[in-house]
């Protein structure tokens, strides 16, 4: 009985020889029947052979470096094509020899009866490059030769300038003086409370979510003039803070703070445990975000307020250590 899919390989033969001992094995899989079928796929490799570890079966897209889960499932529809990606990756120490595998998709609801096979991949393991010549050696007479010649150009540098040296004048390390109309913020007591944070925040899942708000507007204020970096400041906030973040032990070097808002144009508004106020919001769309690296530890101050006075405030504030783009995380 044929199968589900046809498996159709790049190329049945892989040749490893370069000194990295790495390669990729393509294959493009359609869909035969005649209903949308979802699909599991697995390899299957003869027993007591080592290239079991050297297979990893990646997640879509050209570019991807994540391998894909045991038991991932992809959808076919009718008549639709997915291309599976095999990267194969050798130890130094391995022998070289010929090996081989093969990839079979089979349908989720019974893999076992209903599956394809593609040919046989066979892996063909080369001698490594021999290694470079060493160096030629370094000629230690340089040395000697070397040191008398920084000898000869000191004494001549003192008999020089032993009647006078110029004055030279101290360097100074410049320092950075913020902007003379920087907003003023006092932190107070923050409204929705204090929430403290450690190294393990990101074992789950990141972004985090780190509060929920939904309150009527408390605008005290229209935030006016920069932040300490010359960011203009923008929105109605209140006099004390919205909500603080406790950082007690660094999660990453590289944090950034975001709010989605659900019901129109926010701004956001930080106080670092330096004193340093951070003004933002459009870092997408009316969506605003503020990154902090190096992040230290202390106190974060956070304001949340509407670019309409009197506009009540709902959404979520959000956490990040490595997402580029703040909200398509």
């Amino acid at each position: 009985m044929p199968g589900p899919f046809t498996i159709t390989p790049s190329s049945t033969l892989i040749v490893l020889e370069d000194d990295k001992r790495q390669g990729t094995a393509a294959f493009t899989v359609k869909n035969d029947t005649a209903r949308r079928i979802r699909a599991t796929s697995r390899l299957v490799i003869p027993s007591e052979s080592p290239v079991a570890s050297w297979l990893t079966i990646m997640q879509p897209g050209e570019s991807s470096d994540t391998p894909e889960l045991p038991g991932t499932v992809r959808l076919f529809d009718l008549g639709e094509t997915e291309t599976y990606l095999i990267k194969i990756a050798a130890p130094n120490d391995a022998i070289p020899a010929t090996h081989s595998f093969r990839l079979v998709v089979a349908d989720e609801t019974n893999p076992d009866d209903n599956f394809t096979e593609s040919a046989d991949i066979s892996v063909v393991l080369n001698k490594k490059p021999d290694p470079p010549p060493p160096p030629p050696k370094f000629p230690m007479w340089v040395i000697p030769v070397a040191l008398v010649a920084l000898v000869v150009v000191a004494l001549v540098i003192i008999l020089l300038t032993r009647d006078g040296d110029p004055d030279i004048p101290p360097t100074s390390t410049p320092t950075f003086t913020p902007p003379p109309n920087v907003l003023q913020l006092t932190p107070g007591f923050p409204h929705f409370g204090t929430v403290n944070i450690g190294d393990d925040l990101f074992l789950g899942d990141d972004p985090v979510t780190i509060q929920v708000f939904a309150f009527a507007s408390v605008a005290d204020f229209e935030a006016f003039g920069v932040d300490s970096f010359g960011n203009a400041c923008a929105g109605f906030i209140s006099s004390p803070a919205i909500f603080a973040v406790a950082v007690d032990d660094t999660p990453s070097n590289d944090l950034t703070f975001f709010f989605q808002s659900t019901n129109g144009d926010t701004t956001l508004i930080m106080l670092d445990p330096d004193g340093n106020v951070y003004c933002n919001d459009d870092a997408q769309g009316f969506q605003p975000g503020i990154n902090f690296s190096p992040v230290g530890i202390g106190t974060y101050f956070v304001w949340i307020g509407s670019k309409e006075d009197g506009r009540a405030i709902s959404g979520s504030l959000l956490l990040t250590s490595d997402c580029r783009n703040f909200f398509n995380c």
